[in-house]
């Protein structure tokens, strides 16, 4: 059975009352003095360096690009290939980017989205400027007269 660490703090305080009486001070500074031996005994417990785990090497993201494109094109047909990209600066530092064909018909238009915005952009700016106008209603304003 583990030991819990209330019983950890119990012996603590227990071995720092035995060194206040054998050095005659108190009992708070006697805990922090064995709590900083500790420490030191603890470092000098660790492994040498020599015998520490390297980490292991980040993967490849070339090759993990090259996966996520084909996934993206299978589910997003208007993403142009080739166009997957991870910015390091700009307003898409950090993120992944590609550039989506504009569906709206006649419009030979490009524009760069996030990858996760793929499922709900499907037009260029210019396009989406003139399909939102369109959805808006065309009623009159009141207080205006013909």
């Amino acid at each position: 059975m583990t030991s819990s660490h209330s019983s950890h703090t119990k012996a603590a305080w227990a071995k720092a009352r035995e060194y206040a009486t054998e050095h005659g001070i108190g009992v708070k500074e006697a805990r922090s003095i064995l709590a900083r031996e500790g420490q030191e005994n603890e470092s000098e417990d660790a492994l040498p360096e020599s015998e520490v785990k390297p980490s292991k090497p980040p993967k490849s993201k070339s090759l993990d690009l090259a996966a996520v494109e084909q996934e993206l094109l299978k589910k997003y047909p208007h993403i142009i290939p080739g166009t997957l990209r991870i910015n390091t600066d700009g307003p898409h530092q950090g993120r992944r980017t590609v550039e989506i064909a504009c569906q709206a018909e006649g419009c030979p238009n490009r524009r760069t989205i996030h990858t996760s915005d793929a499922f709900q952009v499907k037009f260029c700016l210019d396009c989406t400027v003139k399909a939102r106008k369109s959805k808006r209603p065309k009623t009159p304003k009141r207080g205006i007269k013909d």
